[in-house]
């Protein structure tokens, strides 16, 4: 039980003060820590859910399944590795530009002698 409302509730704790902090240096971070949190605890769901199986919380009104709990973790770990990703993808395109921009500049140099 306390494995779904740690997964409910992060997110929303970590919305509130991203509304409440908005644009500041220290945003980043918290988003950073919310979404590490939400893996986390997801994680721990999906080791009760696996272990124990199937649970209802709250009288029925939610049904977790192992199906369910892997795309919780699934979103949570994409949100943590998505800032990797963009920095992986920009220097993909470092690369190419350099690629493309070094000839030209020897090009330049041996014109200019």
């Amino acid at each position: 039980m306390t494995e779904v409302v740690l997964v409910l509730g992060v997110p929303l704790i970590g919305a509130l003060l991203q509304a409440l902090w908005g644009h500041r240096p220290v945003a980043a971070a918290v988003n950073a820590v919310t979404s590490l949190l939400t893996f986390l605890a997801s994680v721990a769901l999906t080791v009760r859910v696996v272990s124990l199986g199937p649970l209802t919380v709250m009288h029925e009104l939610f049904f977790v399944d192992a199906f369910n709990v892997f795309l919780v973790a699934l979103t949570a770990f994409a949100a943590i590795f998505e800032p990797l990703m963009i920095l992986a993808m920009g220097v993909v395109v470092l690369v190419i530009v350099l690629a493309i921009l070094l000839p030209i500049f020897q090009l330049n140099q041996l014109v200019g002698k």
